[in-house]
């Protein structure tokens, strides 16, 4: 692997959330790929991996108000929002699915821009 994505490995290893995500990936090639596209979108919204989870965490504690989907509403955000072609846009949603679904906190449909 490449030292940008040892650095990545480091990081992601570094929160609990994330290493549950990394070690539930078993490609190098869906690794490559995947650890940017998250690191991407932590930067974008200004949140660690645990506070992602934490999002999603908060929307559960808070049934039928407007924080019941935050963590939906910040990945639509991203995809509105974040100034990447269509395709990266794509395969980070992909990504951010993945690391919520790995963390046993599975996102209700997006709406994927």
């Amino acid at each position: 692997m490449s030292r940008m994505t040892d650095d990545l490995k480091t990081w992601i290893q570094s929160f609990e959330s994330g290493a549950k995500w990394f070690n539930n990936i078993n490609s190098q090639k869906t690794l490559r790929n995947y650890l940017p596209n998250l690191a991407k979108y932590c930067k974008f919204v200004n949140l660690n991996p645990d506070e992602l989870i934490n999002l999603k965490i908060v929307g559960l504690q808070n049934i039928n108000t407007a924080k019941e989907f935050i963590a939906e509403d910040t990945l639509e955000s991203f995809l509105t929002n974040a100034k990447y072609p269509l395709s990266v846009k794509g395969s980070i949603c992909a990504t951010v699915i993945s690391f919520y679904r790995a963390n046993r906190r599975n996102l209700n449909e997006v709406k994927r821009r």
